[in-house]
């Protein structure tokens, strides 16, 4: 689905043309769409709308029966941000022309009222941020705060926004805002597209913009590393609001808890366990914004120890969501500081579930993706270790998979996680054809190394 836009501001009118392709025929396409004020974000409604439209609270619904369809929105009186697709309505690609802006994706990020929408917007946004960030001059590892490419302060007050809008329970006398967001939705918002969706995107873009010549190539180690400053200059913008929103979330949970206790006959632990899922998720994503914010030495100390904090209450309560999230976030820190606060709960962490196999390829797979210098050495020290067995695919997969599609290190540009991997190949071939004869597909996806 392709979307044309065009705003006549002395007529305060607003031309959106729809067209499908893809198809021999057209197809029914039922669609939901609306539109957000440029300024304020505020949601905006047209006084009439033309035949074919109708609403559905704050959403615009149309059915797309042609091959090409035209609405004209009128008496707009400001810039509008028309959110297409809105609730996922129908399961098609949506490109528009021209692209949302910058801070149009961050509008639509921080205050759309549909969380379909602003997650992709989210998505985009950060895709977008990595991609000026990579075509710098400046290499990424020496891009800082005032040297940025893109526009900080745009990024930073979209996830303020999203961190303000989070609603978490903390009292029976509390309830959430009609615009509030759930933690949980939250937690997704601010979780970062992974290296391939990022590599993906810059491919695009830059085959984009070489259509008469051969694109260049795009090096996975350098995106990498201008995600990671694209998110250390974030992190430093909001660590304010990343620290109020973890302690409300670790409050919440113990308001959940106390409740239980004090209702336990109306209110189960299973029921407990339910509610605290958004704000134990919002908490793992948390700790990772915080303690990869390179720009900000205090915000990395105090993510360290909340994360050791976490990990003993985890152990306490026995909630593995939080002893694994807090296991993933601490294996990021800089060892040269906080080897020790690692150590000891990598190894409290071995010890309790050296006999859970599957829990310990939790343990595998988070030191594999650590973003640290010497993962590879860890990772190497890793694949001796006596729980790890080359003719176990769940551990393979666990820790060489996961050692695959850690952009930073096996991309190292020594080419030294390339000749590692090459070693596991070659001189243990015979078990990965052992592996082959015992799970065709399980081997097929350990072959590709992420």
């Amino acid at each position: 689905m392709h979307v044309r836009r065009h705003y006549d501001p002395r007529e305060k009118t607003l031309t959106l043309s729809f067209s499908q392709s893809g198809s021999d025929s057209p197809l029914v396409i039922p669609l939901k769409f609306g539109l957000l004020s440029a300024s304020k974000g505020q949601s905006l409604a047209p006084a009439t709308l033309p035949q074919g439209l109708a609403y559905t609270g704050n959403d615009i619904n149309a059915v797309l029966e042609q091959s090409e369809a035209e609405y004209k929105l009128t008496q707009l009186s400001t810039v509008p941000v028309p959110v297409i697709n809105r609730h996922f309505s129908a399961p098609v690609t949506v490109t528009m022309d021209p692209a949302l802006s910058f801070s149009e994706l961050a509008t639509v990020m921080a205050h759309d009222s549909d969380p379909v929408s602003r997650w992709d917007a989210a998505q985009e946004l950060l895709c977008s941020a990595v991609l000026e960030v990579y075509r710098s001059p400046t290499p990424p590892h020496a891009v800082s705060t005032s040297t940025l490419p893109f526009d900080l302060s745009t990024v930073a007050s979209a996830v303020r926004g999203v961190l303000r809008s989070v609603h978490v329970p903390l009292s029976t006398a509390t309830s959430p805002p009609t615009d509030a967001l759930d933690s949980f939705t939250a937690s997704l918002l601010l979780t970062p597209p992974p290296d391939a969706v990022i590599l993906s995107y810059l491919a695009r873009s830059i085959r984009a913009q070489h259509a008469s010549s051969a694109p260049p190539h795009v090096d996975p180690r350098l995106a990498h590393a201008a995600l990671r400053s694209a998110r250390a200059a974030i992190a430093d913008q909001v660590q304010t609001e990343l620290l109020e929103v973890y302690r409300d979330c670790t409050r919440s949970l113990a308001y959940l808890r106390e409740a239980g206790k004090a209702n336990s006959s109306t209110v189960s632990a299973e029921q407990v366990t339910i509610r605290g899922r958004g704000p134990r998720a919002l908490m793992n994503v948390l700790l990772q914004w915080m303690i990869m914010a390179d720009h900000s030495p205090t915000l990395i100390s105090e993510a360290v120890q909340l994360s050791a904090k976490q990990y003993d209450q985890g152990v306490a309560q026995g909630n593995m969501t939080k002893q694994a999230g807090a296991l993933a976030a601490i294996v990021h820190a800089p060892r040269a500081r906080f080897g020790a606060d690692q150590d000891r709960v990598l190894t409290d962490f071995f010890t309790r579930f050296s006999g859970d196999a599957l829990v310990l390829d939790k343990w595998f797979r988070a030191q594999a993706l650590a973003d640290t210098p010497d993962t590879l050495h860890r990772v190497d020290e890793l694949s001796r270790n006596a729980a790890f067995r080359l003719d176990n695919p769940n551990k393979v997969y666990s820790l060489i998979g996961a050692f695959g599609a850690n952009a930073a290190a096996f991309h190292r540009a020594d080419g030294a996680g390339y000749a590692f991997m090459a070693n596991q190949v070659r001189t243990r071939l015979c078990v990965f054809r052992s592996l082959n004869r015992l799970n065709p597909c399980e081997t097929s996806h350990v072959c590709r190394f992420g």
